[in-house]
């Protein structure tokens, strides 16, 4: 500012009094703020004379050092943005030579950044369709060779480049180097910025400084591992022999039961049975081996016997005997079919089943048991003697004597014990026929 002040004055000393008021003139409208008899400094401002007719001045010269720059004071707010239409973009200048870079020394290198993924792995070349010999044994090692000359650079592989991995953390910054000297010249008003426009291109590189390379920061964490590239074709090689088959290995445990199916369509419905069981009861009874029909009017069976009215077959049978100290032995109790009436014995012949009591031991109270004509071996007789049923050391079989234990319509049926154990007892006869 005081530069421009004493360039003014000087060119007021100098110039005659038209020539003078043009250049006041011209001056001024370069300030729209001074009034026409004040000499302005082109930014206009405070540092105008008083108005009144110049007066002559003294040349003087005042030459200028230029000070240190102060240090920069703080950015003031940004102004909103003018309406004007962007005009258009100028064209870009040419760059400009690269200086030379400074002697500063360079900082120290900062961490390196984590290592991105690899690539995936370019595919194999085909293998070889030479049959490998066999390795030779391996010899000592020699002795490591001195290091030659590093190789020139193989061309760039057409592997994918895996994603670049995280920037790692920036490196101190290197000391400032000095400013430069300010140059002399008076700064013009700043004009609004224009359009940036294309970036030129880059120059040369600059000598490298001589400033000493910091220490290597430490290796980033490693990428993932890129997908394996598809395996390459199959060598041409002569496959060898198959080898022995192994051993077979144990069998592994039983998987656990799967689900249930779900169940089948129900079949069709068979013909309704007209076969049906009827029980045919008979009371004991001493000095005769025939047993009554219980409900019989006194007689015994080969008497009075039970009639069927269908064909069917004899399939079980039961008894139920309160006695006194039976002792051990065998008794048989034999259901026949039309017996005399006045028969001692079942004649030859007569004879459909034959059920067997066997015991082992002298038996009181209340003896029961039950045998089917389809059970094979021996079957439990429990006993009651003051206290609740219990097994014994006795036993019932079955034994057929007519094939099928069959019977036809209007067959007389009679029970016949061999020996008699007692008046106190009921059996019976279960016969499934066709009524």
């Amino acid at each position: 500012m005081m530069v421009a002040v004493t360039l003014s004055r000087l060119k007021n000393t100098l110039d005659g009094g038209g020539e003078k008021m043009k250049r006041k003139a011209k001056i001024n409208r370069l300030a729209p703020d001074c009034f026409e008899e004040v000499i302005c400094c082109p930014t206009g401002g405070g540092l105008c004379p008083p108005k009144g007719p110049p007066q002559p001045q003294p040349a003087r010269v005042i030459r200028t050092i230029p000070g240190p720059t102060g240090p920069t004071g703080p950015t003031g707010p940004t102004g909103p943005t003018g309406a004007g239409v962007t005009g258009p973009t100028g064209a870009t200048g040419a760059t400009g030579p690269t200086g030379p870079t400074g002697a500063g020394v360079t900082g120290p290198t900062g961490e390196a950044g984590a290592t991105g993924a690899t690539g995936p792995t370019g595919p194999p070349g085909p293998t070889g369709a030479g049959v490998t010999g066999p390795t030779g044994e391996a010899g000592a090692t020699g002795a490591t060779g001195p290091t030659g000359p590093t190789g020139p650079t193989g061309p760039t592989g057409a592997g994918v480049t895996g994603p670049t991995g995280e920037a790692g953390a920036t490196g101190a910054t290197g000391p400032t180097g000095p400013p430069g000297p300010t140059g002399a010249g008076v700064t013009g008003p700043t004009g609004e910025a224009g359009a940036t426009g294309a970036t030129g291109p880059t120059g040369p590189p600059g000598p490298t400084g001589a400033g000493v390379t910091g220490p290597t920061g430490e290796a980033g964490v490693t990428g993932a591992t890129g997908p394996t590239g598809p395996p390459g074709p199959t060598g041409a090689g002569v496959t060898g022999p198959t080898g022995e088959a192994g051993a077979t290995g144990a069998t592994g445990p039983t998987g656990p039961q799967g689900d249930r199916g779900p169940t089948g369509p129900s079949g069709a419905t068979g013909p309704v049975s007209t076969l049906s069981t009827k029980p045919i009861l008979f009371g004991g009874t001493v000095g005769s081996g025939f047993q009554r029909i219980a409900g019989s009017p006194g007689a015994v069976s080969n008497a009075i016997p039970y009639v069927t009215a269908g064909a069917g077959n004899v399939v079980a049978f039961s008894a139920a005997i309160n006695v006194n100290n039976l002792q051990p032995g065998q008794y048989l109790f034999q259901v026949t079919r039309n017996v005399f009436n006045n028969s001692v014995t079942p004649p030859a012949g007569t004879i459909i089943s034959t059920i067997t009591l066997t015991t082992a031991t002298t038996l009181s109270g209340t003896i029961k048991f039950s045998i089917h004509a389809t059970e094979v071996g021996p079957q439990p007789v429990f006993v009651s003697n003051g206290g609740a049923y219990a097994a014994v050391p006795a036993s019932v079989t079955w034994t057929t004597v007519t094939p099928g234990d069959a019977v036809l319509r209007t067959d007389a049926i009679s029970l016949y014990a061999i020996p008699t154990i007692t008046a106190s007892a009921v059996y019976t006869v279960f016969l499934r026929t066709a009524v």
